[in-house]
């Protein structure tokens, strides 16, 4: 089921040359098979589940049908057009046609072209084509860059930083693309909120953000958002964090605004802002918050350089364990966020048919593995979670404890990897465990395994002194696909049984 089911059976679909996914000597994957993959990780993670993006690529051609129907057939029942734009696309008389297929129906839909300001149409440029050429083809259509900036630029590798970070800006503007798609395609999901509906805490502005604000805290009220009281008063540092804190306690989301103005100071304390202080007071807490600049904004010109550096570190130096998203948007965009975030928070996994919940730990390095086990257990009926984790494992230390609370299996990979990390994660999950169990708590995490990826061996495996668990391995380390073994132990679920 696509994100913006039922109205649409894919999500995104992207369109381009087969010669430029041919693989270089020595490799398995072209670039555009990479890039698809990256997308399909990044836009998931945003959007929150495993799963709940559909894009279309490479048709499977089954014995009896019609290439050209399949193919446009996909486009009918998509809502993004992706143009991976090449020197292969532009001489590519199908990928054109493909384009003009896309633009005949979305011009007869309701939706039309644009959302907004926004079109339709993504224009991706994998070399540095002069615009007065694509323009034919794009019209007024901005393109998102994958290439370098070398005379005769070539594609970014999908492996480097500035692959990554021109990926960022796509997925930042796909993502509020598709968070305002769905809001106009199905406004019942905002018109008629669930009962249960996070209470958002929207933290005190700046004098120039205060007319942005009092319009959000309307917006969101007529969708029938509980929105906790307004903070200051008190305005005394004391009492003003006693209450701040008392709200937050009782929020399921924190709304942080953020422009070139610190914001007013706080009595008794005239080096912090109300604002920043606010921030940082949900910081330190594990509320989910949302963090908002304008689009425009640029921390180089802030004129007060505590508040330029605190801006800076939110947006640059993200500490892995802060449980926020950062967005730059549109004002006028910004409730449309909020109440995709909100919805993120009440969704209930759908039960399988022994509610099972599976959280997958993985590093960065063997995330596309792990993303890919994710699919396959969503369609079996599994709920799966995923945490992404870098080479400092405790830094997520809250968030991971949160999920251990929601599954029953968790699955720590090792391929990649040193076997220090692992041993780190399975400690982590069992102490936590031991925890609950001291204070007389029922663990609802019963089993715990490790899944053994390429390049490692079932004997670099890490063992425990002492483990309240049996600790499983799943061999998977003979192929780079999913062996049947290894799932079919990972779905069964007396794998642990013996657990504490």
């Amino acid at each position: 089921m696509a994100f913006l089911s039922p109205v649409f059976e894919h999500d995104l679909f992207i369109s381009y040359a087969r010669v430029d996914d041919q693989p270089l000597p020595g490799e398995d994957k072209g670039w555009v098979t990479l890039f698809h993959e990256a997308l399909e990780v990044q836009l998931s993670k945003r959007l929150g589940r495993i799963g709940l993006l559909k894009i279309w690529r490479d048709p499977r051609i089954e014995g009896g049908q019609f290439f050209d129907q399949t193919i446009k057939t996909a486009i009918e029942r998509s809502a993004l057009f992706l143009a991976l734009t090449s020197h292969g696309f532009r001489a590519s008389e199908y990928c054109q046609q493909e384009l003009r297929w896309f633009r005949k129906k979305a011009r007869h839909e309701p939706q039309g072209m644009q959302i907004g300001d926004r079109s339709r149409v993504y224009n991706i440029l994998l070399y540095n084509i002069n615009h007065r050429i694509w323009k034919k083809l794009f019209g007024r259509i901005s393109g998102h860059p994958f290439h370098d900036d070398a005379e005769f630029a070539e594609p970014n590798d999908p492996n480097g930083k500035a692959f990554k970070l021109q990926l960022r800006d796509l997925v930042d503007s796909l993502h509020i693309m598709l968070l305002a798609f769905k809001d106009k395609v199905s406004p019942a999901l905002i018109d008629e909120p669930s009962d249960k509906a996070p209470a958002i805490y929207i933290a005190d502005v700046a004098d120039s953000l205060l007319t942005v604000r009092k319009r959000l805290v309307t917006d969101l009220s007529r969708k029938g958002i509980h929105i906790l009281k307004q903070i200051p008063p008190p305005y005394d540092r004391k009492g003003h964090e006693q209450s701040v804190n008392a709200e937050l306690d009782h929020a399921q989301l924190a709304i942080h605004l953020f422009d070139d103005q610190p914001g007013e100071e706080i009595e008794g304390a005239a080096a912090s802002t109300y604002p920043q202080k606010q921030a940082q007071l949900a910081l330190a807490k594990s509320t989910p918050q949302l963090i908002w600049f304008p689009p425009d904004l640029k921390l180089e010109a802030i004129a007060s350089e505590a508040y330029k550096a605190f801006l800076n570190k939110l947006e640059n130096e993200k500490c892995s364990e802060k449980n926020y998203d950062l967005v730059r948007c549109a004002a006028s965009e910004l409730a449309v966020e909020i109440l995709h975030k909100s919805e993120q928070l009440q969704v209930v996994s759908p039960a399988s048919p022994k509610g099972r919940a599976i959280l997958l730990d993985t590093h960065l390095k063997d995330q596309l593995f792990a993303f890919e086990l994710g699919r396959y257990l969503a369609e079996n009926g599994v709920q799966p979670f995923m945490l992404q984790e870098t080479d400092e494992p405790k830094k997520t230390l809250p968030h991971y404890e949160e999920l251990l609370n929601e599954v029953d299996t968790l699955v720590i990979f090792f391929g990649n990897v040193a076997q220090e990390w692992v041993r780190e994660r399975l400690q982590t999950a069992l102490q936590f465990v031991a925890r609950q169990l001291v204070a007389g708590q029922k663990a609802k995490l019963n089993t715990c395994c490790v899944y053994l990826l390429p390049p490692r061996t079932p004997a670099e495996v890490p063992s425990l002194p002492v483990s309240i668990f049996k600790i499983p391995v799943l061999d998977n380390s003979r192929s780079k696909d999913l062996e049947p073994n290894a799932i079919a132990s990972l779905l069964n679920e007396n794998l642990a049984r013996g657990g504490p």
